[in-house]
């Protein structure tokens, strides 16, 4: 009943869009889509370890565009990015309170709707593609009921040298659904960094909703690294996609905190050879809180490269999962694919599960995968107490230990929240 009720709501909120949009068209197919697809249950492995019943039993409305004063977003400005920033609110693209004066003037930067005139016929078909091939409901919820989103497109031959950083600003206004949406579009040869930070003001129950498409060409980079810090009230979702053809390079590092649900599905198609992805990523769940992972990277050329680090640290009653799957091809010859989880608890109820497996139908692979889970060595705390440590410091240093090895790969300074420091 809870299922239905919320399907109730989110067909109200669709309801009330307005008729004029120019995305109707896309909106129609995406909601049809997702009516097709259902919202997902415990049956459906992706979704296996996500508290799905906390959402639907909440009451939802459609979040509306609000603003901020500039006083209030610079200090979230990291010092890499001025005048280079760009700025959503409630999961809508706010043109004003951005700052791109210190990016490139071959860089399109543009909201959705703008961009469905000057490319439209390349945005209707990257959606068509994503409808057809993507089975996560909440993708295509996204497109349906995105609030305003951005296009950025990088094209061939341009090497942006100052990152851009996505400001993601969720006022968490009292049961309200969000929508962020980010289209990239990295042309030939081009280079391209991106850092989103997401940053929640308030602590009402919240529902944000994000997806982020990327279309990687031949021998492009885009490097990308996430930084969140979420509500502990917030329920978020987000999605994240991207296609990569001849020797394109995908990086994509981050952190993201626990909240009431937090799952984040990442699933990257390795299209042409040479491609390669990095994807390194730290959990941090304390309280009661969760925090889930889907990772799913498809090889579907000849010597194309992917590595996945998934590291998760618990405190308390909190849990987190990872469900990480490598596919194969059968044309993937010369592939290599390496996936490793691990797991830290620092506490008895912490609870953990890791789900790493290979889908290999090529004969000339070279892959591997693998899962930890353990609590703080006590022989190590032994050793730094015999040096002089408090057994504090001791399991402090431990704690940092474990994350640096992903948090030392982020060329920006993503302070972790101390209350994970034990």
């Amino acid at each position: 009943m809870k299922t239905v009720a919320f399907e109730n709501q989110l067909s109200g909120a669709y309801e009330k869009l307005p008729e004029d949009d120019i995305l109707k068209s896309w909106r129609m197919r995406a909601w049809d889509h997702f009516l097709e697809l259902g919202l997902p249950t415990k049956k459906n492995e992706d979704f296996a370890h996500v508290g799905l019943q906390k959402i639907f039993s909440e009451d939802f409305t459609l979040a509306k565009p609000q603003t901020l004063s500039r006083e209030e977003i610079l200090p979230h400005v990291l010092p890499e990015c001025a005048g280079s920033y760009l700025v959503f609110i409630n999961g809508f693209f706010d043109e004003e309170l951005s700052d791109t004066k210190n990016v490139s003037e071959k860089v399109v930067l543009m909201n959705l709707a703008f961009a469905m005139k000057s490319y439209g016929v390349f945005m209707q078909n990257r959606l068509a593609k994503t409808l057809k091939e993507d089975s996560n409901p909440f993708t295509a919820l996204n497109a349906a009921l995105q609030g305003k989103g951005i296009f950025l497109y990088l094209p061939p031959g341009i090497e942006v040298e100052r990152p851009i950083q996505i400001l993601n600003i969720t006022l968490a206004e009292k049961n309200t659904i969000s929508s962020p949406r980010i289209q990239v579009y990295v042309g030939k040869n081009s280079q391209l960094t991106c850092c989103q930070t997401q940053i929640s003001l308030g602590q009402n129950a919240h529902f944000q909703n994000s997806l982020i498409d990327a279309q990687i060409e031949e021998n492009a980079k885009l490097h990308w690294y996430d930084q969140g810090t979420f509500s502990e009230q917030g329920y978020y979702l987000s999605s994240r996609r991207a296609s990569l053809k001849q020797d394109a390079h995908f990086k994509c590092i981050g952190y993201q905190v626990g909240s009431k649900v937090c799952h984040q599905d990442t699933r990257i198609v390795l299209a042409e050879e040479g491609a390669t992805c990095d994807y390194k990523y730290l959990s941090l769940v304390d309280g009661i809180l969760e925090a889930s992972t889907l990772v799913r990277i498809d090889h579907a050329a000849p010597h194309t490269t992917s590595s996945q680090l998934k590291k998760s640290m618990l405190k308390e009653r909190a849990k987190a999962s990872f469900e990480g799957k490598i596919v194969v091809s059968s044309v993937a010859q010369k592939t290599e694919a390496y996936q490793l989880s691990r797991s830290l608890l620092l506490s008895d109820l912490a609870n953990s599960y890791a789900k790493p497996n290979l889908e290999i139908f090529a004969d000339d692979v070279k892959a591997s995968h693998g899962s930890t889970t353990s609590m703080i060595d006590e022989e190590e705390l032994f050793y730094l107490q015999s040096r002089g440590l408090s057994l504090e410091d001791a399991e402090k240093l431990l704690a940092n230990a474990f994350c640096k090895e992903i948090m030392q790969e982020i060329p920006f300074d993503f302070s972790l929240p101390t209350r994970f420091m034990r």
